[in-house]
């Protein structure tokens, strides 16, 4: 592991935005609150809602703090995030801009999961900077798995929550 100081040193993170920028919450029509949807029925939610789809979802506070503390060490701060429908990417650039202006470089959208490694790895490459220097703020654990097996820096939102992060 790269360190500076005796800490880790991230260049470049990559967080997801569902679960973990964004505490989920979607209207259903028996009027309660939902985390989430089966795929048709999430698709037929941003279908109606658009670029509003996020608009009940919340920020997570400590997510929040430790983005903002990684940003004054110097590391540029990027959204990695899968979408399944053609109104998720408007409806997440409004989520973020809404609740973490400033924050982030820019939104970068992959159809899979998986997919996220590869856009880190062109990233590590454009910038120069190895894969150690790269952390992936996730909460999937399949998507994190196979991050740490490439070499990138791997950061379960739960990590945060517990403390175990320090910045």
């Amino acid at each position: 592991m790269h360190t500076v100081n005796g800490e880790q040193r991230i260049v470049l993170a990559f967080f997801d935005l569902d679960g973990v920028l964004s505490a989920p919450q979607y209207p259903v029509p028996s009027g309660d609150m939902s985390i989430g949807f089966t795929a048709q029925g999430w698709l037929a939610y941003c279908n109606k809602s658009g670029e509003d789809s996020y608009g009940l979802c919340r920020p997570l506070p400590a997510v929040r703090t430790f983005a903002a503390s990684l940003k004054q060490e110097g590391a540029k701060l990027y959204v990695l995030s899968t979408i399944y429908s053609e109104y998720e990417p408007a409806a997440k650039r409004k989520f973020i801009s809404t609740w973490y202006p400033d924050l982030f470089e820019d939104l970068l959208f992959v159809q899979k999961d998986l997919q996220k490694l590869s856009v880190i790895e062109k990233n590590a490459a454009e910038t120069g900077c190895s894969l150690q220097e790269c952390a992936l703020i996730e909460d999937t654990y399949t998507t994190l798995l196979a991050a740490c097996e490439r070499g990138i820096t791997c950061v379960h939102l739960s990590n945060i929550f517990a403390g175990n992060i320090s910045r």
